[in-house]
């Protein structure tokens, strides 16, 4: 009767004070006591919001530290240089004498001509860096050391040059040096040695005056640079007369005018002709930038997956908060608030989360993005030292993290404000009724499943948003997946008790279904194991799947026993005296040289720059072969076409990018000017990042003026031991030629090693997905273990040891990997598919997807060991409950 009549004097005082509200001391201090209450929750939902925030701008960051990097090289090597000429064509140099015509043009007050030469130390030629790493130039990807040619009395005007040791150069200096501080503290060179450097005839010697510090000038190729006069270094490296570069100054108030700057250079374009190319120093970078775009894509993606899992969260926090307070909640309905002051009372406490979290995430995301960028510094060969934090990105990435707080917890915040006083206020408040929403969700998760995978594999969309539609249908389908999860876990934990039995014994059958009485929780924590593992199986496959066509095309289009490289190109001849060799088949000749497609544009109107490799069909194909696209014809046919000339095999890159078939005309800058070439085929070609183009050596000495090769590709007799013939033609042109000769096992190891830096970023961010996820793990087993504190506390009371408890808790969470694992598994092999599809639309690549068990069986794996890991803590708090505190429990 006690009990009723409370029940009512708390109805007839809810009803008064419904419409009004009470007056809340203080919202903050409410919502403060209770994260203060529940700390160990709070911390974990904090670490999860930490994180995303982290990961988001953390690759914003490192996105704009790679650009703003790439853009202050050039600008840094250029020095005061404000407008660059060089030529269009590579291995076409400029006539001096444009130096003086642009001298006459009104707001030019310096020129300063310059040389630039690749070129190797001796100690350097074992580390010959091969052609498919990313290419560019002042030292971006290069490798060896650059020579720069200058004059002595122009340069210091141009360039900037911060002298460490020594001096200058000086007019008449003749055969002598400066060198950069990283290559003088690398090979000990010192004040008054001889740097030795490869050139066409052999090892040359200049004498050292001067080191110069990492600025300017010195940070070229990372400071593996060497500064020698332009007429030596002309003389020595047989460049005739001509110059590679003419540094600019314009007068300070064109300069200081971008409308005026603009104007002098389309003034000094008119001067010199179409033949060579004037830009802004910053503009040499494109090429950097062009590759680096599907990385950004992919980068931007997984900071969205963290984000994802971190919402499941923080949701689950949020609805264990509200259903432990529930009592408290009724007492304060029953004192007068209204539903909306319960609601802002809930949300009052994410935006304190949301703050504190997003504040640290900032903090974390800063840190963060110094191992990203040092992983980004790997991959393009060249330090990053330009650490650009974007407001804007600061700014999205807090917007971002507190917006997805709010939003997670806004659900239970209506759950909460729907709490009634008369429920609550019982001894156990009883949780609602399963919702329309709740009871059919298997049915709406099984809906977006369908809608994703009809926007991947069927509708086909527009180029422009396939692959935003495609991303968006990748977060569907797994939230899809998520819904369908609840009653999953009816089906998969019978099926699963067995396992936990065989493994804990009686303790994993009672940890085993403990996981079925709150469906809800549980799905959202084997949701986030479920996105790690699509994540760790997806990128598996997507890498295995990059391995086999990469690998595939250097068996077919490269093909081999022996290569032999040179750090300076080899004559043509080297190749007949290579063939006599004992044990030598057939030799052929490879060149690979920079050139520009001028002819389709991009979008802005821009020509692309890309790798034009030159070989000669006939001895070609008794080596190797190409890889061609699907409806090429018959290859015979096409690789004939390629010998007669004027014709090219391009990329699938290329002819993606460009929407390029067979039969259509491009335009390459050529040494002969602009020239038309007729496609000839579509190949598969992952040099130069897939921007790369093939045609013959006839091509190559009528329009380009080169007959020299890089490579020379050797097929061995059959029963040759290939050691020993590598050995002999070491000893017999080694030296003397300076080459190194590698064989074809070597040459796919190195490629192997730059894929895997590619994929070492996203491997990163697949991590931290992992830990979110285990981050989930922990605070639902701590939500499970304090909402069943009474039911353990008599468990003990029975006679059930610490060390049992631990076990049950252990099993629970076992089965939540394993469930977590069975649907990782089915969305990774869906996610795969979807990452091979947006990778050949990002890039242009057609790779293949091949199916590898490895990734699937780690992911598995990793999903169980995290769970297992992520409960140790939970299974150690519930072994140490106090039995009798536990009882006594409410």
């Amino acid at each position: 009767m006690a009990v009723r009549g409370l029940e009512r004097v708390a109805s007839q005082e809810a009803k008064r004070a419904a419409s009004r509200g009470i007056g809340l001391s203080s919202f903050y201090d409410l919502a403060l006591r209770n994260l203060r209450a529940r700390l160990t929750r709070t911390l974990l939902t904090l670490l999860g919001i930490v994180m995303g925030v982290a990961v988001i701008l953390a690759i914003d960051i490192t996105n704009a530290t790679t650009f703003a990097s790439i853009r202050n090289l050039f600008d840094e090597t250029a020095g005061r240089a404000n407008i660059v000429i060089e030529p269009k064509t590579s291995g076409r140099g400029l006539d001096p004498a444009l130096a003086t015509d642009v001298r006459r043009v009104s707001g030019v007050i310096l020129v300063a001509p310059s040389v630039r030469v690749r070129s190797y130390l001796p100690s350097q030629l074992g580390k010959v860096i091969g052609n498919l790493s990313l290419g560019g130039g002042d030292g971006v990807a290069r490798g060896g050391t650059t020579v720069l040619g200058v004059d002595p009395d122009l340069d210091p005007q141009v360039r900037i040059y911060q002298v460490k040791t020594g001096r200058l150069l000086a007019e008449g200096d003749g055969r002598k040096a400066v060198v950069g501080a990283a290559l003088a503290e690398k090979y000990d060179i010192t004040l008054g040695k001889d740097v030795e450097l490869l050139a066409p005839d052999g090892f040359v010697s200049f004498e050292v005056v001067g080191v110069i510090e990492s600025e300017g000038v010195g940070r070229v190729n990372d400071g593996r640079v060497v500064i020698a006069p332009l007429d030596e270094v002309q003389d020595v490296f047989a460049r005739g007369r001509d110059v590679d570069e003419l540094g600019i100054v314009a007068a300070p108030e064109i300069v200081n005018d971008p409308d005026r700057l603009d104007v002098l250079k389309a003034a000094i374009s008119e001067r010199v002709g179409r033949d060579v190319e004037v830009q802004y120093p910053a503009a040499r970078g494109k090429l950097i930038s062009q590759m680096l775009a599907s990385y950004q894509v992919g980068l931007g993606f997984f900071s969205a997956v963290a984000i994802f899992v971190g919402a499941f969260l923080i949701y689950n926090t949020f609805s264990m908060t509200v259903l432990e307070r529930t009592r408290e909640i009724g007492v304060l309905r029953a004192l007068g608030t209204t539903r909306w002051q319960i609601i802002g009372l809930i949300l009052v406490e994410a935006v304190l989360l949301a703050a504190v979290g997003s504040s640290m995430g900032i903090l974390v995301g800063i840190t963060m993005a110094r191992g990203l960028i040092t992983a980004m510094s790997g991959l393009l060969a060249t330090r990053l030292e330009t650490v650009t934090v974007p407001l804007d990105g600061v700014l999205i990435a807090v917007l971002v993290g507190a917006g997805v707080t709010l939003a997670s917890a806004f659900v239970p915040a209506l759950s909460a404000g729907r709490i009634s006083p008369l429920e609550a206020i019982r001894v156990r408040g009883r949780q609602s009724q399963p919702g329309l929403v709740s009871r059919y969700a298997w049915l709406i998760g099984l809906e977006l499943i369908g809608v994703a995978l009809l926007a991947i594999y069927v509708i086909p969309f527009r180029k422009e948003v396939a692959l935003s539609i495609g991303m968006a249908s990748v977060f569907v389908l797994l939230l899809g997946a998520t819904l369908l999860i609840p009653s999953a876990v009816a089906i998969f934990d019978p099926l699963i008790r067995p396992l936990m039995q065989a493994f804990y014994g009686g303790e994993g059958l009672l940890g085993s279904s403990n996981v079925q009485r709150s469906r809800g929780r549980t799905a959202l924590t084997v949701a986030a194991l479920m996105v790690g593992v699509a994540m760790v199986i997806g990128l598996g496959q997507l890498s295995n799947s990059f391995r086999a066509d990469i690998l595939a095309w250097v068996n077919t289009a490269i093909g081999g026993d022996l290569y032999v490289r040179a750090a300076v190109p080899m004559r043509e001849e080297l190749a007949a005296r290579i063939a006599a060799a004992e044990g030598v088949a057939a030799v052929t000749p490879v060149t690979y040289m920079q050139a520009r497609l001028t002819e389709p544009t991009d979008e802005n109107g821009d020509p692309q720059d890309l790798v034009f490799t030159a070989v000669d069909p006939a001895t070609y194909l008794r080596i190797a072969n190409f890889k061609f696209a699907s409806e090429q014809g018959d290859p015979t046919a096409r690789v004939a076409e390629l010998a007669e000339g004027d014709a090219l095999f391009v990329s699938t890159v290329l002819a993606e990018k460009y929407n390029l078939k067979r039969g259509d005309v491009v335009s390459l800058e050529t040494a002969r000017g602009v020239r038309p070439f007729r496609v000839a085929a579509v190949i598969v070609d992952f040099s130069g990042q897939g921007f790369a183009v093939t045609g013959s050596r006839r091509d190559l000495a009528r329009y380009f003026g080169e007959s020299k090769a890089n490579t020379f590709l050797l097929q061995l007799t059959p029963g040759a031991d290939r050691e020993a013939v590598r050995q002999e033609l070491s000893e017999r042109f080694g030296k003397r030629y300076n080459v190194q000769i590698e064989s074809s096992d070597e040459f796919r190891q190195r490629v192997l090693r730059l894929m895997n830096q590619s994929f070492a970023l996203l491997n990163v961010l697949v991590a931290i997905a992992m830990i979110v996820a285990a981050l989930g793990v922990i605070n639902t087993l701590l939500m499970n273990i304090l909402e069943r504190i009474r039911e353990i506390g008599m468990l003990r009371s029975l006679g059930m040891t610490r060390r049992q408890v631990s076990k049950m808790v252990l099993a629970e969470a076992g089965t939540m990997g394993l469930i977590g694992g069975a649907f990782g598994l089915v969305c990774g092999m869906v996610l795969a598919r979807v990452f091979v599809l947006g990778t050949n639309m990002s890039a242009g690549y057609s790779i293949e997807y091949a199916f590898t068990p490895e990734p699937v069986i780690g992911g598995v794996i990793i999903a169980i060991v995290v769970a297992q890991l992520a409960a140790l803590y939970p299974a150690w708090r519930a072994g140490r409950v106090n039995i009798v505190e536990a009882i006594q429990h409410e």
